[in-house]
């Protein structure tokens, strides 16, 4: 349905309104596929790094949590895209929905949230959209919305502009 495979980042998710948003892009006729990245999840990356390095890979360079390893991210969230959505097609995937799990401003997120920065300026903003969900905490029948423009500053600080927020 589309040309180039486009990229839906979900920042600050929570389940019920993440999964409406799913279902309303996979009934838009898009065939997507659905991705978390989680802070743990860099176990597994560090340990394929530390593969490559082992392997001559690297040759002899040492290897940097913020350059290679984002890196490694990105190539792993890029190859996804190449995937076909349903085993038995050969169908290309239209849309990409990756939530990024983890506190902003936590020294495990720092590299996911680095590696959607870095394929913001790779891709292109025609090619991929900023998403957040925050939550608003409901007091005495009254809506406090603070904490959630709280997390949308953090989220520009790092230099994401949010394309949608539900």
């Amino acid at each position: 349905m589309l040309n180039k495979c486009k990229y839906q980042f979900i920042c600050v998710a929570i389940q019920n309104n993440k999964q409406q948003y799913r279902n309303a892009v996979d009934q838009n006729g898009f065939k997507v596929l659905f991705l978390k990245i989680d802070p743990y999840q860099l176990q597994y990356t560090i340990q394929v790094m530390k593969q490559k390095e082992r392997e001559g890979i690297q040759l002899g360079k040492t290897v940097q949590a913020i350059l290679h390893v984002v890196d490694e991210i990105k190539r792993w969230i890029q190859h996804l895209t190449t995937v076909p959505p349903k085993h038995d097609t050969a169908d290309k995937l239209d849309i990409l929905l990756v939530e990024v799990r983890g506190t902003l401003g936590d020294l495990e997120s720092t590299c996911n949230y680095e590696t959607v920065q870095i394929m913001i300026n790779e891709e292109g903003k025609d090619n991929l959209g900023l998403i957040t969900i925050p939550y608003i905490i409901i007091l005495n029948n009254k809506q406090k919305i603070k904490p959630a423009q709280n997390g949308i500053n953090g989220l520009r600080y790092t230099g994401w502009i949010i394309s949608s927020c539900y």
